[in-house]
């Protein structure tokens, strides 16, 4: 493991390590996924890419998430794919969920092409579970990006993976005793402090000793289920969705039935999920729960934690309640 300030170093670091250990040259990632905002990540499948270099971005693939089709034909007519990056439980944990049995068979398509897995764990890490998503799901990854939840949220990140791979990080003796310097470099001043180390070993046991992670999921699912049921009294066509401790706040477009099993069964495409409340709609949202103590991400949803109450998740619902009284009463619904 080796550690970083950001997660987006981490990923940064880990693109660098695979084209190091493959000698390949090219990244497959996913539209519409954050990897975080160094330039390898920062640009999109298609249009212009402002002050990114057409060299970077042609060392970087991008497909359309879940689309194991598509990378199947990458891997198998291309030789030069060093990775694939992938949040193992879809795009910010699971906003946009991937296809039943996708990380299996991304496993066993990296193998057979002789390409890396790369999870990135930035959100998942210590939410799915305690070895993250890929302890949940039994894939092992060949790299894993994680971020400040390794330090309770205190300014830290990681990347973990096969020793063969970091090795490239590490000093070297020669035969002669001579010391010589890493094949990929990793500076960085602030890199492991001892202040984030004390905060990481704080939240291990944490972690280990304590039900944190069944509080919070636990917290979330009744989340989710009052904020429905607030949704079915209003009969309007917008659902709550997650699986770990998140919540997502998902309107169905005109004709479109916006259910939780439409979600995952995949019949409701990823470019919805992600688009499919505009931003004037979460505003006004967002401007109804301030109004009642309560806010929530711009995703728009959020995350729970260890520390949220059944009080706070009664709170919460109330709200939500009455921002959607308010904004049928102003004819936004």
């Amino acid at each position: 493991m080796r550690f970083t300030v950001t997660g987006t170093e981490a990923t940064h670091l880990g693109i660098r390590l695979v084209r190091a250990f493959t000698g390949k040259p090219v990244v497959i990632r996913f539209a519409d996924n954050f990897r975080g905002w160094h330039d390898h990540v920062s640009f999109p499948a298609t249009g212009a890419a402002p002050g990114i270099p057409q060299g970077v971005q042609d060392g970087m693939l991008v497909l359309p998430p879940g689309d194991i089709e598509a990378i199947h034909a990458a891997l198998t007519t291309r030789s030069d794919i060093a990775a694939v990056m992938v949040e193992p439980t879809g795009a910010s944990l699971g906003h946009a969920p991937l296809p039943a049995g996708f990380l299996a068979r991304l496993r066993t398509l990296t193998t057979a092409h002789g390409a890396l897995l790369f999870f990135d764990e930035v959100i998942s890490g210590f939410r799915c579970s305690p070895g993250g998503a890929q302890q949940f799901y039994g894939i092992t990854p060949d790299l894993a990006s994680l971020a400040k939840i390794v330090a309770g949220g205190f300014s830290v990140a990681a990347l973990a993976g096969k020793a063969g791979i970091l090795a490239a990080l590490d000093y070297r003796k020669t035969g002669a005793g001579a010391i010589v310097s890493p094949r990929v470099m990793h500076q960085g001043t602030y890199n492991a402090s001892p202040v984030s180390a004390a905060a990481g070993i704080a939240t291990l046991k944490i972690i280990r000793d304590t039900g944190a992670i069944a509080r919070a999921n636990h917290t979330a699912a009744a989340l989710r289920a009052g904020m429905n049921a607030a949704i079915a009294r209003k009969g309007i066509n917008w659902c709550i969705y997650g699986e770990f401790s998140d919540f997502r706040i998902y309107a169905g477009a005109p004709g479109e039935t916006a259910t939780v099993d439409a979600i995952y069964s995949g019949a409701i495409p990823a470019a919805r999920l992600k688009g499919g409340m505009s931003a004037e709609l979460i505003q006004q949202l967002r401007c109804g729960l301030l109004s009642e103590g309560v806010d929530i991400a711009g995703w728009p949803g959020g995350l729970t934690s260890c520390t949220h109450s059944d009080a706070g998740v009664e709170r919460t619902v109330a709200a939500f309640a009455a921002a959607l009284d308010m904004m049928g009463e102003e004819g936004v619904l």
